[in-house]
């Protein structure tokens, strides 16, 4: 692909039938996203940490939107690490922020912040190696807020800790978190039955871990390379990309 404009030394190139400018303030816009195929492809520089800043976009019931994060491993391959998907809920009061359960931990994290205190979370338990199984969903969100809720980031931050058990055998926890910035109304709880109402928030954070054998690890693993973000918006402006 050869069709890019850079923001803040990332590349962005246009996915599926989208097209892609620079205004003369130095943001992208992104435009024809008529499907939830187009978007764009972010080449990170290669860093374990993401922050894409938009001009915030209402929520709708029809939007259909998500981003993959893939990196290059030892051998040059890719794989993706992380994928969350939002959608509307046929015939329901809600829509649904999901991430596939085949990349994440045993136990996510989900925690609610607002004006950057945090005021709910919960713990949704994940099944990773389930073969009935790909999407869990972590967050509803309540179509009658729909007036107040806008995405307006979308961040990915990987730390990592090695430990030596007491055999000599090293093993790596790898520690995803994924936010989601803008505002809204969503269930406290990731069940659609359960009748504890909602919290509102501007930000949410989704966190789990996963254990690997060091030495399988280095081989599989590598740093973020590029993310790929799509959705049927019609129109995006992409503000900023920090990779600090």
């Amino acid at each position: 692909m050869s069709n890019y404009i850079e923001l803040n030394a990332n590349k962005v190139y246009p996915k599926g039938n989208a097209k892609i400018s620079k205004k003369d303030s130095g943001e992208i816009l992104v435009t024809e996203l008529s499907k939830s195929t187009d978007g764009v492809t972010i080449d990170t520089n290669g860093e374990n940490k993401f922050e894409l800043s938009l001009q915030p976009v209402n929520i709708n019931t029809g939007l259909v939107f998500g981003a993959s994060m893939n990196i290059l491993d030892k051998y040059k391959r890719v794989k993706t690490v992380a994928q969350w998907a939002y959608h509307s809920e046929p015939g329901k009061d809600y829509s649904v922020l999901a991430v596939n359960s085949l990349l994440e931990g045993k136990e996510i994290l989900v925690q609610f912040f607002k004006n950057g205190q945090e005021v709910h979370q919960y713990t949704v338990i994940n099944q990773p190696n389930s073969q009935h199984t790909n999407w869990v969903g972590l967050v509803l969100s309540l179509v009658a807020s729909l007036a107040t809720a806008v995405i307006s980031a979308i961040d990915y931050e990987k730390t990592t800790t090695v430990t030596t058990g007491p055999d000599g055998k090293t093993t790596t926890t790898v520690t995803t978190k994924k936010s989601f910035g803008g505002g809204g109304s969503a269930k406290k709880s990731s069940s659609p039955n359960d009748p504890s109402g909602h919290i509102d928030f501007d930000h949410i954070y989704i966190t789990s871990s996963r254990v690997f054998d060091t030495e399988v690890y280095e081989e599989l693993d590598g740093p973020i390379r590029e993310v790929v973000f799509n959705g049927n918006f019609g129109k995006l402006e992409l503000q900023s990309i920090s990779n600090i």
